[in-house]
Formats: C-alpha cells, sequence, structure tokens
C-alpha cells in the first residue's frame, strides 16, 4: 500500500510539474495572427535589424490558408518587424516594419506592394501616433522619388549617363530622408519609433553624420540603454567605414578558412585597392567579375588591388569556395562568415565596394565599375 501511494504522489508531482511548465511556456509566448488580402502561401517573418537588439528573437515563417496566418513568438522587449512573401522564385514583397509589444496582435495586411505599412489592430497609441507622425514626411519623400523616376525614364540619354543620373538621384533621396530623421528626433526624444528609425537606417545605409546627429538628438534614457549602446558601438564600426577614414583592421579567414588579419593601413604596391563585399549566391556579385578580372589583368599589381570578403553563412563556405574556384577569382578572397564584422559595419547591400588609396584610405564607396576603369585608364597615362 504505501508502493502505491508513494508511485501515485510521484505522478501527481510530475504531472503537476507538466501542468506548471506548459503554463509557464504558454505565458513566455505571445500570438501574431493576421489576415493578407488576395495570398495564399508562406509568410515570413524577420528582424529590420541586426539580431543583437531581438534579445533571442529569431526569423519564422507561417503559411498564409484562405488568406489567415499566425505566428507564435517567445516574449521579449518589443520587436520592429516586417513581413515578406515570395509569390514565384523571382518575386517577392515586403512590408514596411511595424514596432509590435510583446503581447498578442492582430495585423492586416491589405496590400502587396512594397513597404505597406500593416495595420496593428491594437497598437501602442503612442507607436502609432510617432509612426504616423513620420509618415507624413516619408510620404513626401516617395513623391520625389516617383517623380525623379518618371524624369529620368523620359530622358533620351546613353546609359552611362542615366546610370549616374540615377546615382545623384538616389544621393538627393537619401540626403532628404536623413533631414526628415534629423528633425523627427529632435522633437520625439524618448520614441522608440525615433530610436528603430535610427537603428534600421544605419543597418540598411550605413553610418552618415545627420544619422549620428539623429543618434544624439534622442535622449540619455535611450542613448544609455543596452541597446543604446549597441548602437553606440554600431556607429563607431560603420564611421569607419566612412570617405576619408582608414579602412578598419579585420579578423577574418582566407579560403583555407585560416584565421588572418586583413590591416591595410600599411602600405600596398598597388595605388587603389578595391575591397568587394559579395557573397556566393548573389546574382549581381557574380555578373560583376568578368569586368572586374578584366581590369584586375590590365593593371595588377601598379594600380590596382583588389580583395574580395564574402559574407557568406557557415553552411554556405563550401559553396563560397565553389565559386571562386568557377570564375577563377585571381585577387586574395577572404570571409567574414555569417556576416558577422559586415552586418555591425552596416553594410547588407550587395555588392558593395570600397575604394582605398595606398595607405588604406576609403576614397568612395561603391564606385561604379565604369567609372573605376576611367580612373586606372587615366592612371596608366601618366
Amino acid at each position: 500500500m504505501k508502493a502505491l501511494k508513494l508511485v501515485t504522489a510521484t505522478l501527481v508531482i510530475i504531472f503537476v510539474s507538466i501542468y506548471l511548465l506548459k503554463t509557464k511556456t504558454k505565458e513566455n509566448r505571445y500570438t501574431i495572427k493576421g489576415v493578407v488580402e488576395n495570398y495564399n502561401g508562406m509568410i515570413y517573418i524577420n528582424p529590420a535589424a541586426p539580431l543583437t537588439y531581438y534579445n533571442g528573437f529569431s526569423s519564422d515563417s507561417a503559411e498564409v490558408k484562405d488568406g489567415r496566418f499566425e505566428f507564435e513568438l517567445e516574449k521579449s522587449d518589443e520587436h520592429a518587424l516586417p513581413f515578406f512573401f515570395i509569390i514565384d522564385k523571382t518575386l517577392a514583397y515586403k512590408s514596411d516594419w511595424v514596432l509590435l509589444e510583446p503581447t498578442d496582435h492582430f495585423i492586416t495586411i491589405d496590400s502587396l506592394y512594397q513597404y505597406v505599412v500593416p495595420h496593428v489592430a491594437n497598437q501602442n497609441p503612442k507607436f502609432l501616433k510617432d509612426q504616423n507622425y513620420l509618415a507624413k514626411y516619408q510620404d513626401s519623400l516617395v513623391q520625389i522619388f516617383k517623380d525623379s523616376w518618371g524624369t529620368l525614364n523620359s530622358m533620351d540619354i546613353p546609359e552611362v549617363d542615366y546610370l549616374k543620373e540615377v546615382e545623384a538621384t538616389r544621393e538627393q533621396l537619401e540626403e532628404h530622408s536623413e533631414d526628415v530623421l534629423v528633425n523627427f528626433t529632435g522633437k520625439f526624444k524618448d520614441s522608440n519609433i525615433a530610436f528603430w528609425n535610427v537603428t534600421i537606417n544605419l543597418f540598411l545605409g550605413g553610418y552618415s553624420n545627420k544619422l549620428e546627429m539623429s543618434f544624439e538628438n534622442l535622449s540619455p534614457q535611450i542613448k544609455q540603454s543596452s541597446r543604446g549602446l549597441k548602437f553606440r558601438t554600431g556607429l563607431e564600426l560603420a564611421k569607419s567605414l566612412s570617405v576619408g577614414s582608414y579602412f578598419p583592421v579585420l579578423e577574418l579567414q582566407n579560403l583555407s578558412q585560416e584565421r588572418i588579419t586583413l590591416n591595410l593601413k600599411e602600405k600596398t604596391k598597388s595605388k587603389y585597392t578595391l575591397i568587394d563585399f559579395w557573397f556566393s549566391n548573389c546574382g549581381p556579385c557574380l555578373v560583376q567579375f568578368p569586368r572586374l578580372k578584366e581590369l584586375y589583368g590590365n593593371h595588377h599589381p601598379e594600380n590596382l588591388e583588389i580583395i574580395g570578403i564574402s559574407t557568406d553563412e557557415s553552411f554556405k563556405i563550401k559553396n563560397w569556395q565553389l565559386v571562386v574556384q568557377k570564375h577563377q577569382l585571381p585577387w586574395p578572397n577572404q570571409l567574414d562568415e555569417n556576416g558577422a564584422l559586415t552586418s555591425a559595419m552596416g553594410i547588407n547591400k550587395f555588392p558593395t565596394n570600397y575604394l582605398l588609396d595606398k595607405n588604406g584610405k576609403i576614397l568612395e564607396k561603391d564606385i561604379l565599375i565604369q567609372d573605376l576603369e576611367s580612373l586606372l585608364f587615366n592612371e596608366s597615362k601618366k
């Protein structure tokens, strides 16, 4: 009888423990339910900025059935989250990001156009107010973009001039956008929407003086928080990649996956060095290789050195090595595994390149190949 009582007591303890564990697990999770207009398929939820700001959050996916979807996520801090949809292998859409507190939400996505802001039924009123205030200024920038794009497409000019006009227009829009952010952070110093906008802008576009001004506008509470300190570190790293700065010393891997130190502050044999950030499944990255190889063959070593830095994930390292071999890339190729350093420096668009002088100082970011070709041609004539 005593044995039976002992077994019964043990079973009760086990069942109670399981119940408490399930209850605790449920308490530590929240649900995002929603609807998507005219879509059935997979929906993906990804961070809008580096994972270091998300305290353990990871990407997730769900199936949209009859226009409805559901995610269950771990509770932590608020999250800036966009949603992604892949229509086919060549067509994808991304919503704008929304700032969500760790509580149950119902979200409506009424359009699959790029960067549409999802409607959140129980959005934090302050988040919504700040978001709407900023959106008014951003809408004016969108109109400027549409007008500029329409004008460019109506111009009958050579492709080289067209590309230069596109780049000039893009830079002008970026400057307007940065002015808006400086103004916004000056008025909304305690705004989490303001902080996330600054963070996402660094993640997508890298360092700028006005971005630093925007961060400095924020309240001491935000700047001294754990997220604010992380941003400060990322800002300093990204600042080291601004024109006029010396390219930072990086700890990378070579093709044999041996640890190496890339230090371009030491003088190189070539007058110019092109640092090319890429990854092995990046179509635009691979397309540029033939022209870069031609330039390298004509101007190396006197006037040109190229160093490739791949951001491939751990499970794609073999693919990176095979791509280097397949394209017979003659310059040094190195690896920033999982893009850890690259992401921290605000490089999230590929390919991205930096042109350095022989002392490792950055002369230009994202130089067009035709402009590099002209520069090297003129050097070879001296």
